[in-house]
């Protein structure tokens, strides 16, 4: 009876270092995996915004400069850069965090073009993040969702839901209460890139009217 009482102690002993060297390996894998994706990042970074900046820097060499143009197309730089921080810095602490980052970038944004802004985080604070990369596309279809709700709806309010749908997927709302997105923006590229975004990561984007006036644009993605 001792002697099986020894046996069974020590084998519960090996049954739990191998789970510690398990987690461990696993922990080290997801941070691999998180290193090649934040690497790749840099280089999308390099190649997209580095290139920007080349040919704004080109273009104010040539004296070919459209100050309205070179405003636009920094602006769409440093907002860029910024999402890519946000997207790398929240990446380990949760999709919640990142969404809370974006939220205090975005605000001053809306509430300068004079916009009452509202942000509601119904997500729970232990959702894991999708990774660096998929982050990053996720918080650029919201910056062009809130961009376009600036720029064309006319509206005085953009308002911005984040909890969970069908099957606990995750749902993300930009809505505005102006007159709505015009055919040239609902069937142009903007729309067309912000889908493509979503869906290399497995999601789905939808346009909707609002009941009481307005544009809603819905984001869907599959949790982790």
């Amino acid at each position: 009876v001792d002697s099986n009482r020894i046996l069974a102690a020590r084998l519960e002993e090996q049954e739990a270092e191998l789970a510690r060297s398990y987690d461990a390996q696993k922990q080290m894998r997801e941070r691999q995996v998180m290193l090649e994706e934040r690497q790749r990042i840099v280089r999308d970074m390099h190649d997209g915004i580095g290139g920007q900046l080349l040919g704004l820097m080109m273009q104010v060499k040539r004296g070919d400069t459209d100050l309205g143009s070179v405003e636009q197309g920094l602006q769409s730089s440093i907002a860029d850069l910024r999402l890519i921080v946000d997207s790398m810095d929240t990446a380990e602490e949760g999709l919640a965090e990142a969404l809370r980052a974006f939220e205090h970038r975005v605000r001053p944004q809306a509430e300068a073009a004079g916009f009452v802004f509202s942000f509601r985080l119904d997500l729970s604070d232990d959702e894991p993040g999708p990774g660096p990369r998929p982050t990053l596309q996720i918080l650029r279809v919201l910056q062009e969702a809130v961009t376009n709700a600036i720029r064309h709806s006319e509206g005085s309010g953009i308002a911005i839901v984040c909890g969970y749908g069908r099957e606990g997927w995750i749902v993300i709302t930009v809505s505005d209460d102006g007159r709505g997105l015009p055919e040239q923006v609902r069937g142009g590229r903007g729309l067309a890139n912000m889908r493509h975004r979503l869906g290399t990561i497995g999601g789905a984007l939808q346009v909707e009217p609002v009941e009481t006036g307005g544009t809603r644009i819905r984001l869907e993605l599959p949790r982790v």
